[in-house]
């Protein structure tokens, strides 16, 4: 496909062979991360789960079930601590919005520390949908080296999900950025 060529052809124009993501436990990381395998292989496509006490129990059993069916390399790291030092360091409100987007910006650190490591890109999991209506952090989910979803609209997605045989209970599944608990996109959204 067009997406799986622009993926081949970016990195290997970077001078790399190999990409990291954050997989969510949501359906836009997991299909980034099945393109990102069938393009890159396993060897070379590095899974990161940064996960916080905020995170739905869920979301760890869903990133197990497809890292299982799938295959998948994946480290899981949580970053509470990272986060609550950080706030705690930078005197930061309690303000839910704040916490939030120290969250998304310390897992676009811990994505590019690895990328470092690995040599690798970072490959941003964003649909077209998000960017359009700016639900993002800049800076953190937004701070990417490619974005093979940028183009596809959330509906698109889920079909692509479908057709990559993803596992339902991850189709099905409200979306959500896993910034609080209990927060969903739609309910942000409205």
């Amino acid at each position: 496909t067009v997406i799986k060529l622009f993926m081949k052809t970016y990195v290997k124009n970077a001078r790399s062979d190999s990409v990291v993501l954050g997989l969510s436990g949501g359906v836009d990381s997991a299909v980034a991360a099945v393109l990102c395998q069938q393009v890159f292989g396993e060897k070379n496509t590095h899974c990161l789960f940064l996960p916080d006490d905020a995170t739905p129990e869920k979301d760890r059993h869903d990133v197990k079930i497809l890292a299982d069916q799938f295959g998948l390399q994946v480290d899981e790291k949580d970053i509470t601590s990272l986060v609550n030092t950080f706030l705690t360091e930078t005197e930061s409100s309690d303000d839910k919005l704040v916490k939030a987007n120290v969250k998304a910006r310390l897992r676009m650190v811990m994505l590019y520390a690895y990328a470092n490591k690995t040599k690798s890109l970072v490959c941003g999991t964003s649909n077209k949908s998000e960017l359009l209506i700016g639900y993002f952090t800049k800076y953190g989910d937004g701070g990417v080296d490619l974005m093979p979803l940028g183009d596809v609209y959330k509906t698109n997605v889920w079909g692509m999900a479908k057709r990559l045989d993803l596992p339902l209970c991850m189709i099905e599944k409200p979306p959500t950025a896993g910034l609080w608990k209990g927060q969903t996109d739609e309910k942000e959204l409205r």
